[in-house]
């Protein structure tokens, strides 16, 4: 006779092999987990003696730990952060005496759902209001925290991003449970703010959410808590503009009409008047915000061309040309349309045959082609000013090749291989690529 025990089995070959506990598997964030895991890997940390994880009702991964001796409550859970996978990454650490058990010498989960009820009322029995000042500090902490940082980091950066501090999804997440605990409210919109905006932009949100009748239309918001008039918090994009001011009142020497279209369809246009400096005028066209994202450059003088008719027909196609690289393309295609007399479109590509090639986009005529050290995967990107062409390699080198005919302008070398592809900012015209060496590279290919 068998009886229901509440295990994960897998059949095979006649044979059940043990999996687990049902009660100790779960989805979350999409990934099935195993709180044995956890119990197993923050079991092997130095100063945990003991430990239990508790999946609660309201669906948050509780984390008990019986520690030994004192320990610094932070630092554990900076270690527990970077021994567990990012699904696995528990909601709430609660240090411990000892674990509860049954008579029966069992864990005794219920009385570990009692111990994080208690926990939750005594921590939200603590008041809320805040001074605006008092507000940004315990921002910049929990920013901090979320993302690991030691406690003795200088203050955030207002024009921080949660992703480009290393932050992620699931982080985000965390982060904005934890604004959410420390208004005491719900902040509607507040994990995209997170996501695509900066810390000062988190920041003004809240402050908003929470205070209605905050003037949206100043750049210094008031906070809410006690004397909230005493105490403002400056939100001002005063960094951001002088970054823009000083790109935009730069002379338009060395820069190169184009339009060029890279991997992801990032489209950058750069469109320079005669008689006026580029970028006195621009849009953002793409970008998780506008401080940082792509602006588009372009002459009063240009007309745009009108769509005079419009049909509905089917749609085909059919190969035009193909060019022989010999090996493999896992690259993406650079397209960039030279606003020149000609107006010419190339397509900049890579191979894993180690050819860097230059094709006329029409014709599909090779215009110019390189051997470079070692296979590419790198999609190349242009830089700002137009006139290179930057692309990685798997020997450990950012090639900077001149776009008209493929030269050498200049070679930086890394310490393993290159197969990211390079991001360009527009704004101050650095170059941003990772290495197989764990290091991220800003490079100016200016200098």
């Amino acid at each position: 006779m068998m009886r229901s025990t509440g295990d994960w089995v897998r059949l095979q070959d006649g044979n059940m092999y043990y999996i687990g506990r049902r009660d100790n598997q779960f989805k979350r964030h999409g990934k099935r987990l195993n709180t044995e895991y956890i119990q197993q890997v923050v079991e092997e940390l130095e100063p945990v003696e003991a430990c239990a994880v508790l999946w609660s009702k309201t669906e948050q991964l509780i984390l008990f730990i019986v520690p030994r001796g004192s320990v610094d409550k932070k630092a554990l859970w900076r270690a527990v952060e970077s021994n567990l996978l990012s699904h696995a990454v528990p909601d709430d650490l609660i240090l411990i005496d000892t674990l509860p058990l049954t008579k029966h010498g069992k864990l005794d989960h219920s009385c570990l759902s009692l111990l994080y009820d208690d926990h939750v009322k005594e921590n939200g029995s603590q008041p809320k209001s805040q001074t605006g000042h008092d507000f940004w500090k315990s921002l910049q902490t929990l920013w901090k925290a979320s993302l690991g940082f030691p406690e003795d980091v200088p203050d955030v950066a207002e024009d921080s991003l949660f992703l480009l501090g290393g932050g992620d999804s699931l982080k985000a997440i965390k982060f904005h449970e934890n604004v959410e605990d420390l208004v005491g409210k719900p902040v509607p919109g507040l994990l995209e703010v997170i996501l695509n905006d900066t810390i000062v932009a988190v920041c003004r949100h809240v402050i908003r959410s929470i205070c209605p009748e905050t003037d949206k239309d100043k750049s210094k918001v008031h906070a809410t808590g006690i004397e909230s008039s005493n105490v403002i918090v400056d939100t001002s994009t005063k960094y951001h503009r002088k970054r823009k001011a000083d790109f935009l009142s730069t002379s338009t020497a060395g820069l190169t009409s184009l339009l060029s279209l890279s991997k992801g369809s990032q489209c950058f246009k750069n469109i320079c008047s005669y008689t006026e400096p580029a970028g006195q005028q621009y849009r953002v066209i793409s970008g998780p915000i506008q401080d940082l994202a792509l602006l588009e450059f372009f002459s009063p003088g240009c007309k745009q061309s009108k769509v005079f008719s419009s049909s509905t027909r089917t749609l085909s196609l059919r190969q035009r040309w193909a060019s022989d690289t010999s090996k493999c393309v896992d690259a993406s295609p650079l397209l960039v349309l030279s606003s020149g007399e000609d107006s010419t479109v190339t397509v900049y590509i890579g191979s894993h045959s180690h050819r860097m090639q230059a094709l006329d986009l029409f014709a599909g005529t090779v215009k110019w082609e390189r051997i470079l050290g070692e296979r590419i995967e790198s999609s190349a990107a242009l830089s700002a000013c137009g006139n290179y062409i930057i692309v990685g390699c798997y020997d450990g080198g950012v090639y900077v090749l001149k776009r008209s005919d493929g030269a050498t302008h200049w070679v930086f070398s890394t310490g393993d291989a290159v197969k990211s592809s390079p991001a360009v900012d527009p704004v101050c015209g650095l170059v941003y690529i990772g290495s197989h060496d764990q290091h991220l590279y800003a490079l100016d290919i200016e200098v």
